[in-house]
């Protein structure tokens, strides 16, 4: 008796020896053999054009409740990187920090929050991104009241 996952595994091999593992590969060039070099450029302008074009994405926009009128013409995350990465590493979720770190890099998310000592952000947003003697660091060098506060 063959089982039934034994009998689809079978199909599988057998499909993929006729070629069609390498399917998505010759696929994708034969598309773009048969398309005209204009209508890939349009392509590549859309794709580049939906990934930077600046407007906050729907998982952050509720980061953003005092820009909330005109959010759009007022936040650009192309331009506006301290903001957005202030509002999403000081009042974000764990989801929207795994975008922060997706969008810009988690490396250049730490160099932010280093080079830019009066960040706002407390000692605990900050050992979310860097180490701990780092983060001290950066507390010990703010004005004595800005270091009460973050030690509060």
């Amino acid at each position: 008796m063959v089982r039934f996952t034994q009998m689809l595994n079978s199909h599988a091999r057998a499909l993929g020896r006729l070629g069609g593992l390498a399917g998505g590969r010759a696929g994708g060039a034969a598309r773009a053999k048969a398309l005209t070099p204009e209508r890939r450029k349009e392509i590549a302008r859309n794709a580049a054009l939906a990934r930077w074009d600046g407007r906050v994405p729907e998982i952050v926009r509720d980061r953003f409740w005092t820009w909330a009128d005109n959010l759009d013409e007022t936040i650009n995350t192309n331009v506006d990187t301290a903001t957005v990465m202030y509002q999403v590493c000081a009042f974000g979720s764990r989801e929207q920090k795994r975008w922060l770190a997706r969008r810009y890099g988690v490396d250049a998310v730490k160099l932010w929050i280093s080079n830019t000592p009066r960040n706002g952000l407390t000692f605990d947003q900050m050992v979310e991104w860097i180490p701990r003697s780092k983060a001290r660091a950066i507390v010990e060098m703010r004005s004595a009241a800005e270091s009460l506060w973050d030690n509060r």
